[in-house]
Formats: structure tokens, sequence, C-alpha cells
């Protein structure tokens, strides 16, 4: 949950320092890291891939809004460039306490028969800016 007195909001941006990759292995061979997931699809038991959801949801005195990719479906994970996850407009006092209304973020990721067993690791920055 993020809280703000800015009355024109924040914004979220998210970048990664890679793909979601099998400990220790780097950043290079293809069986050594999850695919990421196709543009306008989600990620199903059964197919390698790797994407981010968002629910957006509302604020006390705003609304929660996802932005660009991150609005339709899952999404693959920006590598390096920070891209703008989603925004909240209004305000959410932060001195009050909101526990019924949030967003919810979900890393996703599902294997098939061909992804090697092991531990996947990946560095995700999430970066909030309030906006005046």
């Amino acid at each position: 949950k993020i809280t703000t007195n800015s009355p024109t909001g924040y914004t979220v941006q998210v970048n990664s320092d890679g793909d979601l990759r099998k400990s220790g292995s780097g950043d290079v061979a293809d069986n050594l890291e999850i695919d990421l997931v196709a543009e306008n699809a989600t990620v199903a038991s059964g197919t390698e891939a790797y994407g981010v959801a968002l629910t957006g949801g509302s604020i006390t005195g705003g609304t929660v809004t996802e932005s660009g990719d991150f609005a339709d479906d899952d999404t693959p994970l920006p590598i390096s460039t920070p891209t703008s996850f989603f925004t909240g407009s209004g305000t959410n006092n932060p001195s009050g306490t909101d526990t019924t209304n949030t967003s919810l973020v979900t890393h996703r990721a599902a294997m098939d028969g061909d992804t090697t067993t092991g531990l996947y690791t990946q560095l995700v920055t999430y970066t909030v800016s309030t906006t005046f």
C-alpha cells in the first residue's frame, strides 16, 4: 500500500536486473532462464513463462490505474529500463489506516518439461514518486 498527501497522487515504476534466471548462471543461455510471457498473453501452467500482473483498485480519495501493457494481461517484466507500472490519483491520507483498499501485484512463473530445475532469481526494484 502506498500513501501520500500529494493531491495529484503518485507513480510507481518497475525495473529488473535481467531475466528470471537460474541462480549463479548469469543471464546467458536460454535453458537457464524462464522465458518472458508473450505480449497480450497470460502465464499458464505447463508453458514456460514469467510475467507480472497488476490488479488496480481504489485508494482513499482516489483510484489506482494500471499503465501501458500492465493494464490488460500478464506483462513481461521490464529489463534495465524503468517502466511506469501504475499511478494513483487523489489523496490517500497518510495519517489514516486503510485496510480495505489496495492494489495487487502478482509475479507469475510457470515451467514446462524442458525447464531446468533449480533456484531462479531476479532483482526487481519498485520506485515510488509523488506527483505535485
